[in-house]
């Protein structure tokens, strides 16, 4: 496998997809998440599930990973130039975000970081906040956004939350599944919908699956959506024209 993950490296066997954001309130696509996929010459297009576990074992993800932004700021930079308020995400694994080269590889990207955010599991920050806070602080001096991702599964505590420089909390799907009929669910992301707003976050939650769970949300306050019920994540050039579909209808 390490063998065949150089190999995709040099052959860039690597793609993208991406996922909108969708804001709950009028339908227009605000964003996307990028991510990857391995074109494998002999399995075919692979999910990172069956790849990425394994080239963090290998010390590969941060090799992978500084792929990843560079393929993110290429392919999103006409999305961002068309529209200012535009954002892209990316994801940081535990150990790209602990990676004491990460800096200096976002600054390779010379000055083309506006719109640019990486989502940051919540596990993966509260394992040492002072850490947290100090990469935090070194991304958004960057000009990068700062996303919170998978927001109610973990141990953030209120004291370290008001703490970390973060732009978005995105509310994870486990919370979303069983909206609007679990009682217990629609409570849950009430509280983390408020706790949110207390602290001037914006919202987005994700797995969407269906009209209601969406009507729910935006009910709830909630202000952004990702999910199959808008959209399965896509080729770059199958996005631009969604993108450009969504300009349309909301006009």
């Amino acid at each position: 496998m390490k063998d065949a993950l150089l190999a995709a490296l040099d052959r860039n066997e690597f793609v993208l997809y991406f996922q909108p954001h969708v804001s709950l309130v009028n339908g227009k696509v605000d964003g996307a998440e990028a991510l990857i996929r391995w074109q494998h010459p002999d399995q075919g297009l692979l999910g990172p599930g069956t790849f990425i576990p394994f080239a963090e074992e290998i010390g590969l993800v941060t090799e992978i990973g500084a792929w990843v932004m560079q393929e993110t700021a290429r392919l999103s930079r006409p999305w961002r130039t068309a529209n200012p308020d535009f954002h892209i995400w990316f994801n940081l694994s535990g150990a790209e975000f602990k990676d004491p080269a990460l800096l200096s590889r976002l600054h390779a990207l010379g000055d083309d970081l506006w719109g640019i955010g990486v989502e940051i599991n919540e596990s993966v920050a509260m394992e040492n906040v002072d850490e947290t806070l100090n990469i935090m602080n070194a991304l958004h001096k960057a000009g990068l956004f700062i996303a919170l991702d998978d927001f109610g599964t973990g141990y953030t505590s209120l004291q370290h939350l008001k703490r970390l420089p973060i732009d978005v909390l995105k509310i994870d799907r486990v919370f979303v599944s069983g909206l609007p009929h679990d009682k217990q669910d629609s409570s849950l992301v009430e509280v983390l919908l408020s706790i949110a707003r207390a602290f001037s976050f914006a919202t987005l939650a994700e797995g969407i699956e269906t009209e209601e769970q969406a009507a729910a949300l935006r009910d709830l306050g909630c202000e952004l959506g990702q999910g199959y019920f808008y959209a399965r994540p896509m080729p770059a050039d199958d996005f631009s024209l969604l993108i450009k579909r969504s300009a349309t209808a909301s006009r």
